[in-house]
């Protein structure tokens, strides 16, 4: 999905673009890659279609399956003619820089190698390849006399049937694996190296990433958690089981945590078919698995759920340079001493919302720089205001310092929406306080970057933002949490100017914290 917003954001400049795929299909992990049969998204529709392709305004929030998201990508090539340009079954064996302003793709199509010659290149494989599957090697391992399984060839659960079963990880992925193996197995343990932090799908109703809103994400992380906490605390004797399971895991994590949002599973922890084990494996003996706590269990099978390798681009990608750390990478696109005529396009996965958004905000700037309407600071300053986005992500995901392609979802985009040129200007809402109370406690979809800049569309933008329903509004929690936190969140960004006009332009929308 990222190289076909790549080659839209392209073509809408212009340029004389291809695209080579390996596979004789489009939809990357979601037709042929990692996704499984019965897999469902962990984020929804509004955030993973582009902006520049909505879902249709009638539709409700939900999260969208696998095959419906290949669907949309079917469709999104359609609308916009990208299949043209497509080159199936090329699989890409180098890229090599040859010239300042000239790079060499050599190709096997039909038995056959190519070279073809391009002034830039965007790398657009992604982080999540079947083929890198993240493997644990436990001490007595090769000893070991049952299986050692990965998610990533994962193919339903009647294999498991009957069976004792350990699986490794608490992803989104495990979540809907463990909880299928434990639907049929004799006896399913969850083995966690510490607590997860937990996002349902659905909170009060709506999907969670409803509430991924500018109010929410301007406060200081750690303030806007202990808030949140604190209220949760509050109502905890009004909340199901399910969400107090929720609740008691995410109040254990350590800070700075990634937000595991699929809790499918917990059903089933709550139903004793999946027994939740707080410790990572320790070593293998015949059949029995040794815990760090000290426990142990007879298991017929050890399911890794433990990811794949995402942090890293290897040198024969782009020959001569081998990039070790995705936040090496300025906005984890380009890597400072070659400039921009290099993208990677994919590797910026937002704490909140999707991929999708990030890689059509990447795929944006790099179209621009190939038409010379932007340009990139020199290599000095490229290397400097690199270090300072790792650390600042570093501090900010303290907790999940081994994914490197995280990143704070509006941060994120408000910073590539400056550098494009697409940021929205509050002052231009504050005589419409109604979308600019949309705007600021709504869903902070991919739309509010096309109400201005290049390539923009501000009324179909507008029409989009209006259509949804603020979520805090019937929320139990964030009802109060949002207003508690906007003060803080206006001054975090504005000046006190514009933060006490635009309190005064939302005072009819929002109640007192």
């Amino acid at each position: 999905m990222s190289g076909l917003v790549a080659a839209k954001e392209l073509l809408d400049e212009g340029h004389d673009i291809v695209i080579y795929e390996k596979q004789s299909a489009i939809g990357g992990n979601f037709t042929t890659g990692a996704a499984y049969e019965r897999m469902k998204l962990t984020v929804s529709n509004y955030f993973m279609a582009f902006s520049s392709f909505p879902p249709p305004m009638d539709q409700e929030r939900r999260f969208w399956t696998r095959e419906e998201y290949a669907d949309y990508l079917d469709r999104f090539v359609a609308k916009f003619s990208l299949g043209d340009h497509i080159q199936f079954g090329a699989d890409v064996q180098t890229v090599e820089r040859v010239a300042e302003d000239a790079f060499r793709v050599t190709y096997r199509a039909d038995n056959t190698t190519h070279h073809d010659m391009f002034s830039a290149v965007a790398i657009c494989r992604g982080s999540h390849r079947v083929e890198a599957p993240q493997l644990v090697m436990y001490p007595g391992a090769t000893e070991y006399e049952g299986q050692i399984l990965h998610a990533a060839h994962w193919s339903g659960p009647e294999e498991f049937r009957g069976k004792r079963v350990v699986c490794v990880g608490m992803g989104e992925t495990s979540a809907d694996i463990t909880r299928e193996i434990s639907d049929v197995a004799e006896a399913c343990w969850l083995s966690m190296r510490s607590y997860p932090a937990l996002l349902s799908r659905w909170y009060d109703g709506e999907t969670n990433d409803a509430y991924s809103v500018r109010i929410a994400h301007w406060a200081p992380r750690t303030v806007a958690t202990k808030s949140r906490q604190e209220i949760e605390e509050s109502v905890l004797s009004l909340l199901s089981p399910h969400d107090r399971i929720v609740f008691e895991w995410s109040k254990h994590a350590k800070p700075g945590r990634f937000y595991q949002k699929n809790c499918d599973f917990l059903d089933n922890v709550i139903s004793g078919s999946i027994t939740p084990i707080f410790s990572d494996i320790s070593r293998l003996q015949d059949k029995t698995v040794f815990f760090e706590d000290g426990t142990s269990v007879t298991a017929d099978v050890i399911m890794l759920c433990t990811g794949f390798e995402e942090n890293s681009i290897p040198e024969s990608w782009i020959q001569g340079y081998e990039v070790s750390d995705i936040r090496h990478l300025y906005k984890h696109e380009f890597q400072p001493e070659i400039g921009w005529r290099l993208a990677f396009i994919g590797w910026a996965r937002p704490l909140h919302g999707g991929v999708p958004a990030a890689s059509e905000m990447q795929s944006r700037l790099f179209a621009l720089l190939c038409s010379g309407k932007r340009s990139l600071p020199p290599t000095d300053e490229l290397i400097s205001l690199t270090k300072a986005d790792a650390d600042y992500e570093d501090e900010l995901i303290s907790g999940s310092l081994l994914i490197r392609t995280l990143v704070h979802y509006t941060q994120y985009m408000d910073s590539m929406a400056e550098l494009i040129g697409c940021k929205p200007n509050l002052e231009d809402y504050l005589d419409e306080p109604e979308f600019l109370y949309k705007l600021l406690f709504g869903s902070n979809i991919g739309a509010s970057y096309r109400l201005r800049g290049p390539h923009a569309d501000p009324e179909a933008a507008k029409a989009l933002i209006m259509s949804l329903p603020v979520a805090s509004e019937n929320s139990l929690v964030y009802s109060k949490l949002l207003p508690r936190l906007a003060p803080l969140a206006l001054r975090t960004q504005l000046n006190e100017g514009l933060a006490n006009r635009v309190e005064a332009a939302l005072k009819p929308f929002v109640r007192a914290g």
